[in-house]
């Protein structure tokens, strides 16, 4: 029950964190980009690597890197035509936040997904979306955590959903299906 009441009063908090506008700008920043590249270290690695296969499943043209030099050499490639994201609870992981970065320095759209407002992160993302959730620098990886970065993630999937009609639903049929045999 303690489990749970963490977890609901994360979530409940990202929803009162988050503003509209923000969702919105960031919407419209993912939906018309050419490449979207997801960041994260650690845990926020595997929800980086979680958003890419979520989105490649519409038809986007997404990627996300685990390894740190990947990431900053991808980054160094991007264009004014992309957008770079940095999932970071803390918002000072310095991978995350030295590719959110050099994204922009790239000419790149840059979105953080981070907890804290006035983290090193924000300062290099041109919108922020907070997250709830509490996760001292000893605890990292907390599941509230992961949930409240995954329902950023999925509210901004549903509304790039919604924007791509359906071209959505066609590419989420084909990617369906394409992995339908490797199911008994």
């Amino acid at each position: 029950q303690k489990t749970l009441a963490i977890n609901n009063a994360a979530l409940q908090e990202t929803v009162s964190l988050l503003r509209a506008e923000d969702i919105d700008c960031a919407v419209d920043m993912m939906y018309k980009a050419n490449m979207i590249h997801f960041y994260g270290a650690g845990s926020s690695g595997i929800t980086a690597m979680d958003a890419k296969n979520k989105f490649m499943r519409i038809g986007m043209n997404v990627n996300a890197f685990m390894d740190a030099h990947t990431q900053a050499m991808a980054a160094a490639l991007l264009n004014p035509d992309d957008v770079a994201v940095g999932i970071s609870f803390s918002g000072s992981t310095k991978d995350t936040t030295n590719h959110l970065k050099l994204s922009k320095k790239s000419g790149a759209k840059t979105i953080c997904i981070t907890h804290h407002a006035r983290s090193p992160i924000t300062r290099h993302a041109d919108v922020t979306l907070l997250i709830g959730a509490k996760e001292s620098p000893l605890q990292g990886g907390a599941v509230s955590t992961k949930i409240a970065q995954l329902l950023v993630l999925d509210i901004l999937y549903n509304a790039i959903f919604l924007k791509m009609k359906n071209e959505a639903v066609e590419n989420k049929e084909k990617t369906s299906r394409a992995v339908l045999d490797k199911l008994y």
